[in-house]
């Protein structure tokens, strides 16, 4: 086969047929096509119409429930990582917190030593604040500042916003002891030859007037309400012999103000911060995670019986209280009554939550205590393992001017709770501050006594390590013919249920029996003159 090869300049003719009409020839249209451009298309118009738009619009919708669903799942899978990350590096973050507290806290404890100095201004002092949450009530002076504390009442107020309904009506479930009231009365004249006579009610304890009524409040002998419900018994009688007005915290305040400034012991219900906190100390496990493992002061008794003691120094030194040498001495083959360790709250409970067999009064008994240090030491120097979220916890507790339960908010000295075991009896004993308690869980009986009864309490002498408290048992009769000038004494009592308070002056008696597991917490603001003199001419000139 012959293969032509052409060049540039050969022409290649076209076909007979096709050359004289102008027409290119198959063999040639692929080179010289270009030079005559076909025809231009002409685009059809896309017409317009609902379905058409239907079309559009279902399209668009798909695609933008495809792209909600990929955020969504988006979302979700950056919460899970956050939640893996906040669980491995939140006690870590919970250090750094603390270390940075640790370091400014000389400087915070440097103002506030000038507390008393300064009165009412040196409460305008502020702690570092947490930015992860802010805490309702939080007072700026104290209060726990930790990421840890910060995050759980997050989560809780998150489930339980401020709601005093639902908080009172959660109190009002706790409160299980139901009884009727022995009214105090004027007693009958008894020259008077009237069989009519009947004895007069001196005040209605749930309606008191606005000033204190004369003799208030009423007395009867304690061997009485102890002959009516022995101690040892924690199950509340038909009829109990309370004295003490019922004040409502939102409708009777201002009455409720004028007996604590008369230093008189009352009871106030319905306040709503509270109930409030009563209401969250019951929620199941939230006191666990709020105490965690942190061990706190807890008293063991071999009894039921706690009787408080102040072991003597070593070689009879004198000790520093309130400003003052105190020298305890013991007596020949005197023995510690109660034994003091450490402990979880998990523990403690395990301790505490027993059957009523095993929580008999012959059996080994368990204490609890927290502390929150507040303006007596912000760092939380007052107390291994402070529990600073009480300030917190108890808004009603804060060193505030004006309120209720601190007569001297300047002279407050922390908060102080005790978790008591049922059957728990802490002997019968005077303080020397004003005092207010309140019951956040389960219940207590009090029964007390005005100063005026010391020289009938038979107390320990002032350098006895019980000194202040009554060396009779009040739960044995027999024992009360060691001690006659008891059965002479005066008092009345209160059964103290969750969401109720109890104001009470200083050198006031009291003797408590835990009438089943409870949380209570007090505060002291100060001391007032009222009531010395009694407490002096009964021995007890320095405390």
């Amino acid at each position: 086969m012959t293969i032509l090869r052409r060049t540039h300049n050969d022409h290649v003719p076209l076909a007979p047929a096709c050359e004289d009409a102008g027409i290119e020839s198959d063999a040639s249209s692929s080179k010289v096509h270009s030079a005559v451009p076909p025809p231009p298309r002409r685009l059809k118009k896309r017409r317009w119409s609902f379905s058409t738009a239907r079309e559009e619009m279902e399209d668009w919708l798909l695609v933008a429930a495809c792209v909600a669903l990929v955020l969504v799942c988006l979302l979700w899978f950056l919460g899970k990582v956050l939640a893996v990350l906040s669980w491995l590096f939140l006690p870590l973050l919970d250090s750094i917190v603390t270390f940075v507290v640790e370091h400014s806290g000389r400087h915070h404890q440097h103002q506030h030593e000038h507390l008393h100095s300064q009165g009412a201004e040196a409460l305008k002092e502020t702690l570092p604040l947490n930015s992860a949450y802010a805490i309702p009530h939080a007072h700026p002076a104290v209060g726990d500042r930790s990421l840890e504390y910060a995050i759980l009442r997050q989560e809780i107020d998150s489930l339980f916003p401020e709601d005093h309904k639902r908080s009172l009506l959660a109190v009002q479930e706790l409160q299980v002891h139901k009884h009727l009231q022995v009214a105090p009365t004027i007693p009958v004249n008894k020259n008077q030859h009237n069989s009519d006579q009947l004895p007069k009610p001196l005040y209605d304890i749930y309606n008191c007037p606005p000033q204190p009524p004369k003799g208030y409040p009423f007395q009867w002998k304690l061997t009485d309400l102890v002959e009516n419900w022995n101690p040892e018994d924690t199950q509340v009688p038909q009829m109990i012999y309370n004295g003490l007005c019922v004040f409502d915290y939102q409708k009777d305040l201002d009455t409720a103000m004028t007996y604590r400034n008369a230093e008189l012991p009352f009871v106030v219900v319905d306040d709503p911060r509270i109930d409030a906190a009563a209401e969250r100390w019951n929620i199941p496990g939230y006191m666990d995670r709020m105490l965690g493992d942190v061990r706190h002061r807890t008293t063991m008794s071999e009894t039921n019986h706690f009787l408080y003691a102040i072991p003597p120094p070593p070689g009879g030194r004198a000790q520093m209280r309130g400003g003052r040498k105190h020298r305890r001495t013991a007596p020949p083959g005197w023995t510690e009554p109660t034994e003091a360790t450490r402990m979880k709250y998990s523990t403690w409970l395990a301790h505490a939550n027993v059957t009523d067999e095993k929580s008999a009064p012959d059996q080994p008994h368990w204490y609890y205590r927290l502390i929150g240090c507040g303006l007596t030491g912000p760092d939380g120097s007052c107390d291994q393992g402070s529990s600073e979220y009480l300030y917190d916890e108890l808004p009603f507790f804060q060193p505030t001017p004006g309120g209720l339960y601190l007569r001297d908010a300047e002279k407050q000295k922390g908060i102080h709770c005790r978790f008591g075991q049922k059957g728990i009896v802490a002997d019968n004993h005077f303080d020397a501050g004003r005092n207010t308690i309140v019951v956040l869980g389960g219940s207590r009986r009090y029964m007390l006594a005005s100063p005026d009864q010391c020289p009938n309490m038979a107390l320990y002498e002032k350098n006895h390590p019980s000194a202040r408290h009554s060396q009779v048992n009040w739960s044995d009769p027999m024992d009360w013919e060691n001690f006659p000038q008891f059965k002479q004494a005066l008092g009345n009592e209160v059964v103290l249920q969750a969401g109720q308070a109890l104001y009470l002056p200083n050198n006031w008696f009291h003797h408590i029996i835990s009438l089943d597991l409870n949380f209570q917490c007090n505060t002291r603001s100060g001391r007032g003159q009222e009531y010395m003199q009694e407490i002096w001419d009964c021995g007890f000139d320095e405390i």
